[in-house]
């Protein structure tokens, strides 16, 4: 999977994925308390990718929690998608129109979306298998840098203790290989990878295509979500979605797209 990517320097926020979740429950500063419930397994007794789901896109509810619950657990709505680039250098339309100019073709659509989640613990895992192999950008105990994502039983471990002090495990990982269409073999064995070890919902980027929604275990991987805040530079490439995951108080996890393109640079609009 390394092949394909020279090294070469991106523009200023070029492969930023954007991640909202929203819910009806008001913000709080513990949104679980210690012991879980609501619909999802406290952490100590959280299940690596549970059950398969009773349906298509349906992740089977976890055990509910006790009566003692001090913060109900309300819908949750997340959000995810593809290469968002906000430098004017790269798209010069932002410096005529603004930067507000790249979300207003969404209906409003991420202005209901925040991080108030009341009754949820939700862990966003990031990992990146595209820039890594080279040692310099890579994250040490006193370096910034990328995950590394080319160590496969690092990415594991990560999304395991996430799982195991969270409710709900959200990956999002650059990955693939470019205008691939489909997700390659080892990228979907990896994904099945990273259920089992924990993930709930997976956000894959990197390809600049619009890939397919899978699901495995009843658990939403959107293999790439290709571009989206970002140059009209092709049919395919201006093609994209927003991946929409709706997660139920009893723990049901449902994800599809809503068709989008880029009908303009860095202006991508709901069909």
């Amino acid at each position: 999977m390394r092949g394909r990517h020279a090294r070469r320097r991106v523009p200023l926020a070029a492969v930023v994925p954007v991640l909202a979740v929203a819910t009806a429950a008001a913000l709080v500063a513990r949104t679980a308390p210690e012991g879980g419930g609501g619909g999802v397994a406290p952490p100590g007794e959280r299940s690596a990718g549970g059950a398969p789901g009773p349906s298509e896109g349906a992740a089977s509810p976890r055990p509910a929690g006790t009566a003692s619950e001090e913060v109900r657990r309300e819908r949750i709505v997340i959000h995810g998608t593809g290469d968002v680039s906000l430098d004017p250098g790269y798209i010069p339309a932002f410096a005529v129109h603004g930067y507000g100019y790249a979300w207003s073709g969404l209906g409003g659509l991420f202005r209901r979306d925040d991080l108030t989640v009341g009754g949820w613990r939700v862990a966003v895992v990031g990992l990146d298998m595209v820039v890594d192999p080279y040692p310099e950008a890579v994250a040490g105990p006193a370096d910034r840098g990328t995950a590394a994502g080319h160590d496969v039983g690092a990415m594991l471990g990560a999304i395991r203790r996430a799982a195991a002090r969270s409710d709900l495990v959200v990956v999002t990982i650059h990955w693939g290989v470019e205008l691939d269409t489909e997700p390659r073999a080892e990228q979907v064995a990896l994904g099945h990878r990273f259920v089992r070890a924990g993930a709930d919902v997976i956000f894959g980027h990197h390809a600049h295509r619009l890939q397919p929604v899978g699901v495995y275990r009843g658990r939403p991987i959107f293999w790439g979500l290709g571009n989206f805040v970002w140059p009209a530079l092709s049919t395919e490439g201006a093609t994209t979605a927003v991946a929409r995951v709706v997660v139920t108080p009893e723990g049901r996890i449902r994800g599809r797209l809503l068709p989008a393109s880029i009908e303009d640079h860095g202006h991508p609009v709901l069909r």
